[in-house]
């Protein structure tokens, strides 16, 4: 017996092979979220956004889950960042950014 699933290309968690053929991506995703942050990091060539010399570690939501929470898995609301400006959006309050993320983000897709 093969024990070896499939794992999502994003988070690496284990995936049904059901689940990986839905998608028409050459990788294998669990979800439609692990695809989009996967093409999000990609877009940005996994740099972070407002600092393009370190590489991006988290994906921020520019209007947060809480205020959106019928389409948090679009790329149209998702940016890498490093955790350095990540802790430092949070800190200032992603409004004072929420314009400059949405330019940086048109500009790559």
């Amino acid at each position: 017996m093969n024990t070896n699933k499939p794992k999502c290309t994003y988070c690496s968690k284990d995936i049904r092979f059901t689940q990986a053929t839905f998608f028409e991506d050459p990788y294998l995703f669990c979800n439609t979220k692990c695809r989009n942050r996967y093409r999000i990091m990609e877009a940005f060539n996994k740099r972070c956004a407002l600092n393009p010399s370190h590489y991006a570690t988290t994906i921020h939501e520019i209007v947060p889950r809480s205020l959106r929470p019928d389409s948090w898995w679009d790329m149209d609301n998702m940016i890498p960042l490093c955790a350095k400006c990540h802790d430092k959006v949070h800190n200032k309050g992603s409004k004072n950014y929420k314009d400059e993320l949405r330019k940086l983000l048109e500009d790559a897709l």
